[in-house]
């Protein structure tokens, strides 16, 4: 008897676009969607379906499916199906194609053209019409998961002479278009010599493009651009700065990101140093050993990753204006404007401070970032002052040094030429949007527009769904990046507990969206959120730091989610990865009101959850980061990197995410605690915590 062949190795299967489709509709064209099916041997092993194309006879889905198989046996079947997606009744067959596959076939390694779609043998045919047009490859599980490259095939930047680098370099992300992968290595030099000498492996497709950024006294600010074509499977990409070698990982086509999520990355005040039980970088020590085992592709950095309240004692001219008082709007323009090269020293400064030290430098060199400001970038509380101070000359004048130092450092750019991932229309802010691999990521701008009654200005909502509206059909899920939560605590009850004690999460918990101001916008852009979900049948995640704890909420949308899962929106909170938690005090007094759930409006409902897997806190009190781990079928894992799992109730802190799908409901559901509950668990873990703490 013949042995069959077996199979071990992946499916790549690309759907790319139908053309010709038959108009099932009656007053427009059809609704089509393609259902991709693998059967080995007449048995449904997997299935896929691409997005719906509203309105579109000529429907582009672009989208890439990965199939594992491993020791199966005999005849593979890959069979494309396309309907029209019908609101009332049986949706429309439109056609259909199906390949049949043995190990080593050929077929799989030759040109695969369109197809006209087919008839089936059961059920209406009424509708079939046109080609689809797709391509199926195959990989031996042989083949190693890391792309290889000759050991010459890498691209030198020369320099006659190398200047010292005092910091960096920071792997800085500039996005993904057409499989071309692009990056920025910024670097701030000291002394006369020449920009640093820069090799990179392997060689870009276009070269690499470097830009002088700004200097102060002998210092000098570059940024090295360059993009590198994606493989199949992860490229190692090597890079050389002067004498000292670095590395990062570029995701294979059909690979999904691995992120981190951070923020809150220094102290307002040194002193707060002394209540730290682990050294200042501690958690990017944890960082850097996970990179090492998980390849992390981006960090997302939330928001003030640096702490700029300093500048106000580093300059000695600002010493008789505190942050924040009013008589910060008694200085002149001519003296604010003498001020400028003090206050750049100060910024730069503040930026060697915040990102140069054992650890963290190993982490922004090995990982590239995406990054949005938030107050202390700038300095605390910026954007929630009187008008009267926000739009003096000495606030005006600092705000544009922050930027300055923000757009060379945080983005790899100046203020007048921002990145070409910046949200594009008339706004005056620095939004950041990029697409990965079918997950979308938009790094939202909260301080360049602010003022005391507004946060962003309505032309850039409008940007902000003009880009949702033509990017959101090629998305599977959206990651929205807030540096302020906009799931959480109604702080309204508590400003009145804290309000004049003095301390310094005073102002996190009043700059806050559910403060009265910012109601009418919050409730815009949530509604914004569910509209895309929905609409777009794209799951949404909110980002947020700020509040140096960590917590997860949910919203619910009662009428969308009858219909998916996209009617529920996460809200994870990860917070502080430097700075301190707030005195536990704080947190018991959050835990009174943390279980409330908060009608949005008619038909959204929000609130704080326990953690899974095992519900027992509602806040993370110690230092912690965010792991995000996307899998093959969109099922993100999410799980906060805590400073010391062993002093908490709960060890492990993890929520899956799943994908979209029909008819599912959300990944964790609200429930309200009776006030007694809540206080009871207030206490308890209040005890418990200052128990484990001291012993």
């Amino acid at each position: 008897m013949e042995e069959k062949q077996s199979w071990s190795g992946y499916f790549v299967i690309d759907v790319f676009n139908c053309k010709g489709l038959a108009s099932a509709d009656t007053f427009s064209a059809s609704d089509p969607y393609c259902c991709v099916i693998i059967e080995n041997q007449g048995r449904v092993v997997k299935r896929f379906k691409t997005k719906t194309k509203m309105d579109n006879n000529d429907p582009i889905w672009n989208q890439k499916y990965i199939y594992e198989i491993h020791g199966e046996e005999g005849e593979i079947t890959v069979r494309f199906e396309v309907f029209d997606l019908d609101d009332l009744g049986e949706d429309d067959f439109l056609g259909r194609h199906e390949v049949k596959l043995l190990p080593n076939s050929e077929f799989l390694s030759k040109p695969q053209g369109p197809a006209i779609l087919q008839k089936r043998e059961k059920g209406s045919n009424k509708y079939v019409k046109g080609e689809i047009n797709y391509e199926i490859r195959f990989y031996d599980s042989a083949d190693k998961d890391i792309e290889q490259f000759p050991e010459d095939d890498e691209f030198h930047f020369p320099s006659s002479e190398k200047s010292k680098i005092i910091m960096g370099p920071v792997l800085l992300f500039r996005g993904l278009q057409d499989h071309i992968y692009s990056v920025g290595v910024l670097v701030l030099v000291e002394g006369e010599g020449d920009k640093p000498h820069l090799t990179v492996s392997p060689k870009p497709v276009n070269g690499v493009e470097v830009k002088f950024l700004l200097s102060n006294e002998n210092r000098k600010a570059y940024v090295y651009d360059f993009s590198i074509k994606q493989r199949l499977r992860s490229i190692h990409c090597k890079y050389r700065l002067n004498d000292k070698h670095h590395s990062f990982w570029i995701p294979g086509t059909h690979e999904k990101p691995r992120m981190l999520s951070c923020s809150c990355n220094g102290f307002h005040n040194d002193a707060l140093k002394k209540e730290l039980k682990a050294p200042e970088f501690h958690l990017w020590e944890k960082l850097v050993e996970g990179h090492k085992k998980e390849r992390y592709h981006l960090i997302l950095q939330g928001g003030d990753q640096i702490y700029a309240d300093p500048v106000f004692e580093l300059v000695p001219e600002l010493h008789h204006y505190p942050c924040g008082d009013i008589k910060g709007a008694e200085m002149t323009e001519s003296e604010a404007q003498a001020l400028i090269p003090k206050l750049e020293k100060a910024y730069l400064d503040l930026y060697i401070k915040c990102w140069v030290g054992e650890h963290i430098t190993d982490g922004l060199a090995s990982i590239p970032s995406i990054m949005m400001w938030d107050d202390h970038d700038i300095f605390d509380g910026w954007g929630s002052y009187d008008k009267e101070l926000l739009e003096s000359p000495m606030y005006q004048t600092m705000f544009k040094v922050a930027e300055k130092c923000f757009c060379a450092f945080q983005l790899g750019c100046t203020p007048d030429k921002l990145p070409p991932a910046t949200l594009p229309g008339t706004h005056k802010g620095k939004s950041q949007m990029y697409q990965v691999n079918g997950i979308g990521i938009a790094a939202i701008d909260l301080r360049t527009e602010r003022s005391k009654e507004r946060v962003m200005r309505e032309d850039t909502y409008s940007c902000f769904e003009a880009w949702l509206a033509s990017h959101g059909r090629e998305l599977d899920h959206l990651i929205v990046i807030s540096s302020i939560p906009i799931v959480y605590n109604d702080f309204d009850f508590i400003e009145s507990k804290i309000s004049g004690l003095g301390l310094e999460i005073e102002d996190d918990l009043l700059d806050h969206w559910r403060a009265e101001h910012h109601r009418v916008e919050r409730l815009k852009l949530i509604k914004q959120l569910f509209d895309f979900a929905d609409a777009a049948e794209c799951r949404v995640t909110i980002l947020s730091g700020d509040v140096h704890i960590g917590a997860l909420g949910t919203m619910t949308h009662k009428e969308y989610i009858k219909k998916s899962n996209a009617g529920s929106i996460n809200s994870l909170i990860s917070s502080a990865i430097v700075n301190v938690p707030p005195p536990e005090g704080i947190v018991s007094c959050l835990e009174l009101n943390a279980s409330d759930i908060e009608k949005v409006d008619e038909n959204i409902v929000s609130g704080l959850v326990r953690f899974p897997p095992y519900k027992l806190e509602m806040y993370i009190r110690q230092r912690n980061f965010l792991k995000l781990i996307v899998k093959h079928n969109n099922v993100i894992l999410a799980t906060w990197i805590v400073e010391n799992p062993k002093l908490l109730q709960q060890g492990q802190f993890n929520l899956y995410i799943a994908p979209f799908k029909k008819g599912a409901g959300p990944d964790i559901l609200l429930k309200q605690e009776s006030a007694a509950t809540s206080a009871w668990r207030a206490l308890m873990r209040y005890n418990d915590y200052v128990y484990g703490w001291f012993h």
